[in-house]
């Protein structure tokens, strides 16, 4: 045995001793415990973004069938959709192992129907969404704390969707402007503002998500044809900025 191994100390200046080979084996299984514990993390984080966008996915595969039973007086403004993990399933191109059973509610269902109507280029949902075609950018989502209640942004792996989580403070803002959001679109079919598909409330046992599902508007333009790209923002603290001829930021 090393002399490092034979090195003991004293616990709360008792008669207990711990070696250092001791100390250094409980240092290594607290590691593996953290470990675990994150890992456990990472693929629950996984399972719950997974599930909110199966539930998405059912709802937007069927939405005309679910709008139209719907009276439009009574349910303007929300349809809620309990999902089992079996249900979510069945929009699984490949069943999935870890799911959870949420409650899905969606928001303004009747005019976010129109604006895909009116949408000159529609997308096949199903196959934009496909869980296994996206699987890597989920897990990524999953493992940014984006299950867990957390932000997550993730584009579909065809490219034409963005899905991502709202803060309490975008869904507000939206429902003060959504009227005119949807007869500004329905006005100028042609405008390269983004098309929002749907806005969603998915309800886990014990947090939720709101989740809003849009059109890439750059899909489809060649890349030759973009000469630079712009991410608006609200705020201009910690932003950098293009000045000048040169074009220095």
């Amino acid at each position: 045995m090393c002399i490092r191994d034979r090195y003991q100390r004293r616990v709360h200046g008792g008669d207990s001793l711990i070696s250092s080979s001791q100390q250094d084996s409980d240092d290594d299984t607290d590691n593996m415990q953290g470990l675990q514990i994150d890992d456990l993390k990472k693929q629950a984080g996984t399972a719950m973004v997974a599930s909110a966008i199966l539930g998405i996915t059912r709802y937007l595969k069927r939405r005309k069938e679910i709008v139209g039973k719907l009276s439009q007086e009574k349910h303007s403004n929300d349809v809620q959709l309990n999902l089992n993990v079996t249900e979510l399933n069945e929009d699984a191109s490949k069943k999935q192992d870890s799911l959870y059973d949420i409650e899905l509610h969606v928001l303004f269902p009747f005019f976010f129907e129109d604006i895909i109507d009116q949408d000159e280029r529609p997308v096949d949902f199903a196959e934009s969404l496909d869980i296994e075609a996206n699987s890597k950018a989920i897990e990524k989502a999953g493992q940014a704390d984006g299950g867990k209640g957390g932000a997550f942004f993730v584009f579909s792996s065809d490219n034409k969707l963005v899905i991502k989580t709202l803060t309490e403070e975008d869904y507000t803002t939206f429902q003060k402007i959504a009227n005119e959001y949807h007869s500004y679109l329905s006005s100028n079919p042609n405008s390269l503002i983004s098309r929002i598909y749907g806005i969603f409330v998915v309800k886990f046992t014990d947090s939720y998500q709101r989740i809003l599902v849009m059109k890439n508007t750059l899909y489809g333009i060649p890349e030759s044809l973009v000469c630079r790209k712009y991410d608006l923002k609200g705020s201009s603290y910690d932003r950098q900025v293009i000045r000048g001829s040169n074009q220095q930021i």
